[in-house]
C-alpha cells in the first residue's frame, strides 16, 4: 500500500497589518489606534522622536500587553503578543460610535435614538460594512439605545 504524499500546498502570505488611527475614539475622547487585524490601542506615552500605544484591553488581574510603536509615521509592533482574540470591525465600531458623539455633541436636544439611528443608517447607505456586520453593529446601537449613554 503506497503512502499519500502530501499535496503541495501554497500557503498565502497574511496581508500586511495596516494601522488607523481614531480621533476621540475612546471613551474619554482620546485617540484610539486601530489595526486591521481588530487590536485596539491607546495612547500611552511620547518622547521626541516616537509615540508608544498600548493595548486597550487592560483588566486589572491580566492586562493585555500587546504594543505598538509609532515612528515617523511608521507602526511596528511590540515584542508582546496579545492576550486575547481581536475583535473584527473594531475600527467601524469605533468610527460610528466617534459619530455618534460628535452629533450628540452638535445637537443636545436631538434624541439619542434618532441619533443612533441616523448614524447606523448613514453607515449603511455609504456601503461601510457587508449586511452580516450590519446586523452585528445594529444590534450594538440596540444596546447603546437601552444604556442611552451617548457622552
Amino acid at each position: 500500500m503506497d503512502d499519500p504524499t502530501p499535496m503541495d500546498i501554497d500557503p498565502q502570505p497574511a496581508p500586511p497589518v495596516t494601522y488607523e488611527i481614531v480621533e476621540e475614539g475612546t471613551k474619554r475622547r482620546c485617540k484610539k489606534l486601530i489595526d486591521s487585524r481588530g487590536y485596539s490601542y491607546t495612547f500611552k506615552e511620547k518622547t521626541k522622536t516616537t509615540d508608544y500605544w498600548q493595548c486597550s484591553i487592560r483588566p486589572k488581574g491580566n492586562p493585555c500587553r500587546g504594543t505598538v510603536k509609532e515612528q515617523d509615521g511608521s507602526f511596528i509592533p511590540g515584542r508582546n503578543t496579545h492576550n486575547h482574540q481581536p475583535e473584527p470591525g473594531a475600527l467601524l465600531a469605533a468610527k460610528i460610535v466617534t459619530c455618534v458623539k460628535q452629533k450628540a455633541l452638535d445637537n443636545v436636544f436631538k434624541p439619542a435614538t434618532a441619533i443612533v439611528e441616523e448614524v447606523g443608517i448613514i453607515t449603511f447607505k455609504e456601503g461601510g460594512a457587508s449586511s452580516e456586520k450590519m446586523i452585528k453593529i445594529f444590534n450594538k446601537i440596540t444596546q447603546f439605545k437601552n444604556n442611552s449613554k451617548i457622552i
